[in-house]
């Protein structure tokens, strides 16, 4: 067999199996299954981050008022402070021991 009469027959394979896939899609409408599903599954996604959006803005507004009702920034903040003084008052004293 000769490429020319191999590459021919290759060639005609491709194009069998082409017209069958064309038929198999027709009769079982595969790409309009395909269409829908990834319709659905764009709505599901749309969805889904819908869901997690309302989560997310409702743990926002329930730490806000946790927030306000204890003060907790506040009290952080007022950690942090005593916690940096504390700090620099240790810093002095080590650098004075080390001096003397």
């Amino acid at each position: 067999m000769s490429n020319s009469e191999f590459g021919k027959r290759l060639q005609d394979w491709q194009d069998k199996a082409r017209k069958k896939a064309e038929e198999v899609n027709q009769r079982y409408d595969i790409k309009g299954k395909v269409d829908e599903s990834l319709k659905a599954a764009g709505e599901v996604s749309r969805k889904v981050a819908d869901v997690v959006s309302t989560g997310i803005n409702a743990a926002k507004e329930q730490a806000e008022k946790i927030d306000s009702e204890n003060d907790v920034s506040g009290k952080v903040k007022q950690a942090t402070n005593t916690a940096q003084d504390s700090f620099k008052q240790a810093a002095t004293t080590a650098q004075e021991t080390i001096k003397n």
